[in-house]
C-alpha cells in the first residue's frame, strides 16, 4: 500500500520545498510587555510604580516580585530607562539640558549632569559634541 503524507490525512500543508514555513509573531513575554508600558508612563510623566502595575493589571507587590523573580528591581529598571531617554534626547536633540532633565524625570540639570557622568564618565557636552550636535544658544545650558 502507498505511504500517504500526514498532510493529506490531517489537512495541514507540509512546508514548501524551499524552507520551513513562516512562524507566527511570538507573544511579547510579560518582561518586554512590562518595558513597553514604563517607556509609555516615561513620555506621559506618570513613572511611579502602582500606576505602571495597574497598567499592567497586577498589584505593585506582585510586580516587584515579578521583577525579583528576573533579578532586578522597580528602581534599576526606572533607572534603565531613564538612561535611554536621556541619552537619545543627548545624541538626537540640542534640547537645553534644563529640558532634558525634566523629560526624564530629573528635579535639575545638575542631577543630570551627575547621572550622565555616573552612567557615561564624561559631561552631556562631550556626549552632544560626539554626536556632531550644535551647542545651544549663549546662557540656555551654561555648563553643558
Amino acid at each position: 500500500m502507498p505511504s500517504t503524507s500526514v498532510a493529506k490525512t490531517t489537512g495541514v500543508q507540509s512546508p514548501p520545498e524551499d524552507g520551513p514555513a513562516p512562524e507566527a509573531e511570538p507573544a511579547p513575554l510579560w518582561q518586554d510587555r512590562f518595558r513597553m508600558v514604563l517607556d509609555s508612563a516615561f513620555r506621559e510623566d506618570s513613572v511611579n510604580l502602582e500606576h505602571v502595575a495597574q497598567r499592567l493589571a497586577m498589584s505593585p507587590r506582585t510586580l516587584q516580585r515579578r521583577l525579583g523573580e528576573l533579578g532586578t528591581t522597580w528602581r534599576e529598571e526606572v533607572e534603565a530607562v531613564r538612561q535611554e531617554h536621556t541619552m537619545e534626547l543627548l545624541r538626537a536633540t540640542d534640547l537645553p539640558l534644563r529640558s532634558v532633565a525634566a523629560r526624564v524625570g530629573y528635579s535639575d540639570m545638575h542631577a543630570l549632569r551627575r547621572a550622565v557622568r555616573r552612567w557615561e564618565g564624561r559631561a552631556p557636552r562631550d556626549i552632544r559634541n560626539e554626536a556632531g550636535l550644535a551647542p545651544t544658544p549663549m546662557g540656555a545650558d551654561a555648563g553643558t
